[in-house]
């Protein structure tokens, strides 16, 4: 089978080429992190090794008081946006 490994799984490239885009937060050009509910900027704290040893990217949305936690796997799939007012458009 095609992109299937020893165990029967597929590879984390093959499921990431498949996956939704994240839309929990939005990137913007200058490389702010926006929350996806409110478009806020999100506060960073820092990263740390989750159970897997893969590393998360951990923040924090001042206005709608949410911890927000970002796989670094995640990073390809954010979607770019422009700030519009108090909107958020995606591009």
């Amino acid at each position: 089978m095609e992109g299937v490994g020893k165990l029967g799984r597929k590879s984390d490239r093959d499921l990431l080429r498949n996956a939704p885009p994240v839309t929990m937060v939005f990137i913007t050009p200058s490389g702010q992190l926006l929350h996806g509910k409110c478009g806020r900027v999100l506060k960073i704290h820092g990263s740390a090794a989750n159970k897997m040893g893969r590393r998360e990217l951990q923040s924090f949305c001042l206005a709608c008081i949410e911890h927000v936690i970002l796989p670094e796997d995640m990073f390809p799939r954010i979607s770019l946006c422009e700030e519009a007012g108090d909107t958020l458009v995606a591009s």
